[in-house]
Formats: structure tokens, sequence, C-alpha cells
């Protein structure tokens, strides 16, 4: 039998906390408290639940630690553990025989507290490892374009935690928040891979990338057949050294010390 969800929606405003009473009895504390915060039936956390300002009317219940619901049916399927098929026959059902008599509930979640402190300390654990690494940054136009990633990522978990009517962020809101960000920084990489943003030193990365006995300044000024100033070669190459793009190692002469730029990849492989 087909069961129209906005037609209940609209038949229960107005008897959502007779019908919470009855169907999810664990939180009968908390509908008689009303808007007070008090200590949630379902996962014990102290003075974190309460009624929404128009519950009457949405059936609404919000806890800060394990979620709740923005109205009767998503408080229904959070305290009982029920699929939304399930609440919309139950709450279906009572509005046909319930209301000013009397109802069987067949199927309730148990009322005893929840422990989070286990996942909680999952939560903390898996931040502090991946949050030295999202936090160093990165350089270029990667860099760029995903700076903050900490901050990022805490918006996207969330996101999730609003879309599971949870006021928590638990830690599958965390993974996919780290999933869908690492996704993100992939594309990026995809898209500006090393490149710099700045012409002459990203020029200077790819001439040195091809020479693997590296080159000195004269040789570079040479490559840009001396169009390029010797300050601009000294900025370009010092945003590649900043970088750990290039190397510069000091060779002696007769003369002054000469200097050799190698690029990373380079250096590292001749070393």
């Amino acid at each position: 039998m087909h069961i129209n969800a906005y037609d209940i929606k609209q038949r229960a405003s107005g008897y959502w906390a007779e019908i919470i009473y009855t169907l999810a009895p664990q939180l009968a504390t908390t509908i008689e408290r009303g808007r007070r915060h008090w200590p949630c039936n379902l996962c014990g956390g102290v003075d974190r639940c309460r009624c929404h300002n128009d519950f009457a009317e949405t059936g609404g219940i919000i806890c800060n630690q394990c979620g709740g619901g923005a109205d009767g049916f998503a408080v229904l399927c959070w305290a009982n553990d029920w699929t939304f098929t399930e609440t919309l026959e139950a709450v279906s059902k009572y509005l046909s025989y319930g209301i000013g008599g009397s109802y069987t509930v067949t199927k309730a979640k148990s009322s005893q507290p929840k422990d989070w402190t286990g996942e909680h300390k999952k939560i903390k654990k898996l931040w502090e490892e991946v949050y030295p690494e999202l936090s160093e940054g990165k350089a270029g136009l990667l860099g760029a374009v995903t700076a903050r990633a900490e901050a990022q990522v805490m918006r996207l978990s969330c996101l999730y935690a609003l879309l599971d009517l949870s006021d928590t962020i638990r830690l599958e809101h965390l993974s996919a928040g780290l999933a869908l960000w690492a996704y993100c920084e992939d594309s990026a990489k995809y898209i500006f891979g090393e490149t710099l943003g700045d012409p002459l030193a990203d020029e200077i990365k790819r001439v040195l990338d091809g020479e693997p006995n590296g080159l000195t300044q004269t040789e570079l000024s040479n490559h840009f057949k001396r169009h390029k100033k010797s300050e601009q070669l000294n900025r370009g190459l010092n945003i590649l050294i900043a970088r750990g793009m290039v190397f510069k190692v000091g060779e002696e002469t007769s003369g002054r010390t000469s200097h050799r730029y190698f690029f990373s990849q380079n250096y590292r492989r001749n070393n």
C-alpha cells in the first residue's frame, strides 16, 4: 500500500509530542522538558538534548552529541533505528488508530546510553595523523589552489555531519571529508602539476630538468640569449631553491667560487 509522506506529515502536525512519546518512549523525558537542555536519553550526553521551538508542529529534537532530527520522521529514525519506510508506516498507523486511544510499540531501540569515548579517541587520533600534512602547504599554483587544506577538510566534514542531521562530526564524517579533499587535491595536481605560476622560474626549472650535470648562471643566461638580467635570473633561481626544486652547489675555480644549479631529482640521482 502506497503511503503519501507529505499527507502523513501534514496530518501529524500538532500531534508530534503524542506520536513520539508513544513510538519512542525513551525520549519521554526530553519531550517533557521541551526546549530546556537535558541529558540525552540515547547517548547520555550531559545538557545536550532539547526539542525544537516548533516541536509540536515539526517533531524536531536535537542532541549536540549523537544527532537528532529536523522533523518527527528523522527523530524516529534516529531514536528507533528505523528506516524511513518503517517510520512512515508506524506514524501512518498511529494516526489511523492511536490518537486518543492505545497503541503498542513493536520495535524500539534500547535507551541504554551509547559509549562515544572510543569514537572520539579514534577521531582525535586520525586528525592528529593527517593535520601536519594538511597544514604543511605546497609550492606553486598547486599550493595556491589547495591552501589551508586543514580548514577545507573540516568544512567538508561539517557538511557531511549536517547532511546526516548530526551536530557532532563523527568518524565517518571526517573520513568522508578527507576522501573528498584527496580527490580535489589529485585533480589539482593533474591540472597544475609542479607549475609555479612564474614564467621565468618555470622555464628555468624546465631547462635544468633536461641538464643532468646542471648549469652555471652564465650558461643559464646563454640559454635566454642574455636577454635576462642577473637580478631576474637570481630571483627565478631563488624561488626554485626556496621550494627545494633546485640545488645550488659551489665549485672551486682559480678565481671566485662558481655555482652550479641542479634540478633536485638530477642532483639526488648524481649523488
